[in-house]
């Protein structure tokens, strides 16, 4: 990540601390030299002086006191800024000016240019500033004859502000990338919100979408069946009243297990389903029941291993014969029907076939319809895939696989 710490340390009070301490030390400084107390001399020389120092401390003023908290001028303004002042430094140390023969205030100005500045642009103006200060001080017709011991001497004093700098700048650095990382927590903290609401509005949506598919698999299931039987007792009620009462006993059977149906997801958000029940006699079962309800011959072939099967897995498997033998009940007008479970290594596959009028095109995207949308939902969300197929000899087949993790 990359870190602009000159920004963070301009946004923070250190900036007016830092900052105000060098400037208050440049007027006492200032004074010092100038002031009532100094009996100073005002000829051209002492003059020039005084109107540098005067535009170094505006210059400085208006470059760090009065710019808007947060807000760094290009690199290359500040490098101008500091290469103009360390001029106006050599300047006054050429014009005899005591305190900045001492050397002091420019050491301050090279430790606040290797905190200021990117820290490739400050270490490299630090070293020729530093390599300029040595001719300033003893001349420029002096450099050659000085001995690598007279060099070390006079370079020695500004290994002060170099470590000074370069321990604040470590400073500076450590609190912009904790000031980053910072705001970086407050981003991902107000992200996550964000995406917790997002989860929960899906979640939301998700669980009505589940509850409409359990009230049609279950509750939409019985009242199609208890419709179904309803108008079958009204025309043998004429000619057969003993069979049409014995159907109205079996159609009070299903309606009280459809409310207990309903009981139980109101309570728990879930019907009961499979239960604890196998899936081998669940399939059965409901095989007999469709043949018997809508006149159909129902060929049931189940594979041994039927109840071995995860209850997830079982649950959906029974959902999707369970729809697809009411939907073949209803729409189909078929006369055959064939459920056939199958297991492999890897996966479980159940099909139910008939030689029915078959389905219009885009009959699971029927809004209102949820009954095969709601499979698919099934399936799929267990990782398996849910297909519907019209063979060419007419009918539908419906396809479930759903895989098998040992």
């Amino acid at each position: 990540m990359k870190i602009s710490t000159s920004s963070h340390f301009f946004k923070s009070s250190q900036h007016y601390a830092f900052h105000a301490i060098f400037l208050g030390a440049l007027a006492v400084g200032c004074w010092f030299q100038w002031g009532p107390q100094s009996h100073v001399i005002w000829d051209a020389n002492c003059v020039i002086a005084f109107s540098l120092a005067a535009t170094q401390m505006l210059v400085y003023t208006l470059r760090f006191l009065l710019q808007p908290a947060g807000w760094q001028p290009p690199t290359v303004w500040g490098a101008i800024f500091f290469a103009f002042n360390f001029a106006i430094c050599l300047a006054e140390f050429r014009c005899g000016v005591p305190f900045y023969r001492d050397g002091w205030i420019f050491w301050i100005f090279l430790g606040m240019m290797l905190v200021s500045l990117p820290k490739g642009v400050s270490l490299t103006m630090g070293v020729v500033v530093t390599m300029l200060f040595v001719p300033f001080q003893v001349g420029w017709g002096q450099v050659g004859n000085l001995s690598p011991r007279n060099w070390l001497n006079l370079l020695y004093p500004l290994a002060f502000p170099w470590i000074l700098g370069l321990l604040y700048r470590q400073l500076v650095d450590t609190n912009g990338e904790r000031a980053v990382l910072i705001e970086s927590l407050q981003a991902a903290k107000k992200e996550l919100e964000a995406a917790r609401d997002h989860e929960g509005e899906l979640a939301t949506l998700r669980e009505r979408e589940r509850l409409a598919r359990e009230l049609h698999d279950t509750l939409g299931h019985q009242l199609v069946t208890l419709t179904v039987q309803l108008e079958a007792a009204q025309r043998l009620l004429a000619v057969d009243p003993a069979r049409a009462a014995e159907m109205m006993s079996d159609m009070q059977k299903l309606s009280r297990a459809s409310m207990d149906d309903l009981r139980r997801a109101l309570d728990n958000l879930r019907s009961s389903g499979l239960g604890e029940g196998s899936l081998g006699a669940a399939l059965k079962r409901l095989c007999a029941e469709a043949g018997e309800r809508s006149a159909l011959a129902v060929d049931c072939q189940l594979a041994a291993s039927t109840d071995t099967l995860p209850p997830a897995v079982a649950e959906v498997l029974w959902r999707v014969a369970q729809e697809s033998l009411t939907n073949i009940g209803r729409h189909a007008r078929a006369r055959h029907a064939r459920v056939s479970l199958s297991l492999a290594a890897r996966e479980v596959v159940l099909q139910v076939a008939d030689d029915g009028v078959g389905l219009p095109a885009g009959e699971e995207a029927r809004p209102g319809h949820y009954g095969l949308r709601g499979l698919r939902e099934r399936v799929e969300g267990l990782g398996g895939t849910f297909a519907l197929a019209a063979p060419p000899k007419g009918g539908t087949v419906v396809e479930a696989r759903l895989p098998l993790i040992s």
